[in-house]
């Protein structure tokens, strides 16, 4: 009887951690890879880092199960910061859904693989997680694709 209570134990203990570590970014619902492409293609994702005062403007255009990657940043024209293809995104192979991005000269050559939650309590409703869940990366919002030369359709403060 012992025997059993203990591996009980264990196996509820179990559970509650794996429960614990895939909540741990603090999204509410971890989307899928239909969901993922479903919101995100061809709309532009204002995103702003968890970890550093990074903000980017990402223009998720589709071709099939992702496509090319633009980096909106002040608009087509801007002098300084203009609108550039940045490299591609693609629904990752996880059957618990991720998105990859592939960045053009990206020094490491690795993509990145996060995982997407809805976040109702975070500005934008979307929150970009390691693709295990453990821990953020940045929230985000998705806002229908803007004209090419808008200077700042994020709204973001910038210097």
């Amino acid at each position: 009887m012992k025997k059993i209570i203990f591996l009980l134990s264990i196996f509820c203990l179990t559970v509650t951690a794996g429960d614990v570590m895939a909540a741990a970014c603090g999204g509410t619902a971890r989307l899928n890879g239909a969901a993922i492409l479903a919101r995100f293609q061809n709309k532009l994702i204002c995103a702003r880092s968890t970890v550093t005062t990074d903000i980017w403007a990402e223009e998720h255009v589709l071709a099939s199960n992702g496509g090319p990657l633009w980096e909106h940043a002040r608009g087509d024209g801007n002098p300084i910061d203009p609108r550039r293809q940045a490299g591609t995104w693609a629904i990752g192979s996880n059957p618990s859904g991720t998105i990859i991005y592939n960045y053009t000269g990206n020094p490491s050559g690795n993509p990145f693989e996060w995982s997407v939650w809805n976040s109702p309590n975070t500005i934008g409703g979307i929150l970009f997680c390691t693709a295990d869940g453990s821990s953020s990366i940045a929230t985000a919002g998705v806002i229908n694709m803007p004209d090419p030369a808008a200077a700042n359709p994020c709204g973001f403060t910038l210097p």
